[in-house]
């Protein structure tokens, strides 16, 4: 029977089973050692580490290349336990080794993407003093940065925003036959924060000979990852909503409050204080019309972090999923019970059928952000949506 019961790192800021902390905070903790029966330690060791990693293989060559950059943020030991000379006795029972460590005021958001994560994670190891030598065991726990970004400092981004575009469309056999489509859009705002609904109304006019096929909201994210002079990028659909039909000359169609959500797990944009990775965000609008002549309309928004009237990340709204995959937030249940309507209308005759949302597993929220071991791979639950 092995001596050692437990060795495990227990963090104080434990919010929904995670441990989130925004730059500058103080990270406390301690290390739980529990033994049947007495040992020798020759030293109990904490190192806190915050990386970011990217890497992809250029496949396009004869001979592929793999490019590879990293940044870190934190590399600290802390000697917790240290035994000068001999190793000394620890008595069976419980022990606690506190720790502490005043985080960077620059550190970027945990994030994973296709081609980089930024993760953050304490190790601790134990140094054993046996009879034919020492012993190494080691235990690790991530944990989570959410960095502020607060969209209050930009006012402009909670404006409304308006467009319009017309195109003129040709018959697919005479040609001489020409019309117009005209589309209007309305976004309530172009700052939005995760978790929240994108409100929506537009209203799509065919005087075309072609037919309109299907209308489509999404919010896309656009990932840029950089490594030796060169750039990678990968854009994702992070969610959806769309109207298929058949809509002929001389018809027209109007949605109206409709709602697309900000999904709740997704980083803020640019992941500002990291180098190496870059995010933005767009609202696409597209119309899709026979004959592969689309109108696509693109909203720049920026994702920010919900904040607390003291100016700090309010993290019971922030809608970090738990492992039964639920939110727990004030923000959804008040989404859930606005009266704002969520319809289309075609030619005036509300449609309650035709709407299409696209629901991620939430059971791979949780994964999201979460710091991987070296060689670890995952699914990302936004990959797999590359059609905005």
């Amino acid at each position: 029977m092995t001596a050692i019961q437990t060795f495990e790192i227990n963090l104080e800021h434990d919010i929904d089973e995670q441990y989130q902390y925004e730059p500058g905070e103080v990270l406390r903790g301690h290390v739980l050692l529990k033994l049947s029966q007495p040992i020798k330690v020759k030293a109990i060791q904490v190192q806190i580490k915050g990386e970011a990693t990217v890497s992809w293989e250029d496949e396009n060559t004869k001979n592929p290349q793999t490019y590879r950059a990293d940044e870190t943020y934190i590399d600290l030991t802390q000697n917790l336990f240290q035994a000068h000379g001999e190793s000394k006795p620890v008595t069976a029972g419980k022990h606690r080794f506190p720790m502490e460590y005043s985080l960077p005021a620059n550190l970027p958001s945990s994030f994973i993407g296709k081609f980089g994560s930024i993760t953050y994670v304490v190790k601790a190891t134990l140094k054993e003093d046996k009879k034919f030598g020492l012993s190494t065991l080691i235990t690790s726990e991530p944990f989570l940065v959410l960095r502020k970004l607060d969209l209050n400092k930009e006012p402009s981004l909670m404006k409304p925003y308006e467009s319009v575009i017309e195109k003129r469309m040709w018959g697919a056999l005479a040609f001489c036959v020409s019309g117009k489509v005209q589309v209007t859009l309305k976004v309530n705002k172009t700052g939005h924060l995760p978790g929240e609904d994108i409100f929506l109304d537009a209203e799509i006019s065919n005087g075309s000979p072609r037919i309109v096929k299907a209308v489509q909201a999404s919010v896309v994210m656009h990932s840029t990852f950089h490594a030796k002079n060169n750039t990678r990028y990968s854009t994702q659909m992070v969610n959806k909503k769309r109207d298929e039909w058949e809509m002929s000359y001389g018809e027209g169609r109007r949605w109206k409050g409709v709602r697309l959500t900000i999904p709740p797990y997704i980083p803020e944009s640019r992941l500002d204080g990291c180098d190496i990775v870059d995010i933005r965000y767009d609202l696409v609008f597209r119309v899709d019309i026979s004959g592969g002549n689309d109108i696509r309309m693109v909203v720049p928004i920026t994702v920010g972090t919900m904040q607390d009237s003291d100016g700090t990340i309010d993290r019971q709204s922030k809608q970090i999923p738990n492992g039964n995959g639920e939110h727990y937030t004030k923000l959804e249940d008040k989404r859930h019970s606005d009266n704002h309507s969520d319809h289309t209308e075609v030619n005036g005759n509300v449609d309650l059928t035709s709407s299409e949302d696209v629901h991620l597993n939430d059971e791979e929220h949780e994964k999201f952000r979460y710091p991987m071991d070296h060689g670890e791979t995952r699914r990302n639950p936004l990959f797999g949506q590359e059609n905005c």
